[in-house]
């Protein structure tokens, strides 16, 4: 460019914490879940993605980002008279947002960036249910932190108890032990 300008930048949140909120957004598994499958704001690439409803359904929004654009999407009435959208937005702004996100993307040749993880992510197993340390017995699931911000406790949820094979209760001190 001619004109050069030096740009300060101050960042805001501490990065780790912004690539959480960016893992939490862009988790295509979970939001296909909670609103189904195939649903508009599934993305091509790697996005952050979250939509809703203004008001008594008067206007929807949408607003998505990857690692190199952000797209946000309104769509409304100017005198404010309800909209037939869902709670979600998603027939209202998802299908523009989607629309213009993936043009946008490749219009400009933006590439499918992932989110450059920074030094004080870690991983660590938990219990899927209660989200603490597991057990031995707990179902697990591998989740991202902060260093220095996983569980302290051990799950209490499940636990392992002895059962009476001729009553199916659990086994009480008069339980023969075969």
């Amino acid at each position: 460019y001619e004109n050069e300008v030096d740009i300060d930048i101050t960042p805001i949140i501490d990065e780790g914490l912004a690539y959480l909120i960016n893992d939490v957004l862009a988790d295509e598994e979970v939001r296909a879940q909670s609103i189904g499958p195939g649903n508009l704001l599934e993305a091509s690439r790697p996005m952050a993605v979250v939509s809703g409803t203004a008001g008594d359904s008067a206007a929807s929004w949408a607003v998505g980002y990857s690692p190199n654009l952000v797209v946000s999407v309104w769509v409304g009435r100017e005198d404010g008279t309800g909209l037939s959208l869902d709670p979600r937005g998603l027939v209202g702004a998802a299908p523009v947002w989607r629309a213009v996100s993936d043009y946008a993307h490749d219009r400009f040749v933006i590439g499918a960036d992932e989110w450059p993880q920074p030094d004080n992510i870690v991983q660590g197993r938990v219990c899927e249910r209660s989200g603490l340390r597991p057990n031995g017995i707990c179902p697990e699931r591998t989740e991202i932190f902060l260093e220095n911000t996983q569980p302290p406790e051990t799950d209490i949820l499940w636990q392992s108890v002895d059962i009476n094979n001729q009553t199916g209760q659990l086994a009480t001190a008069n339980t023969p032990t075969n």
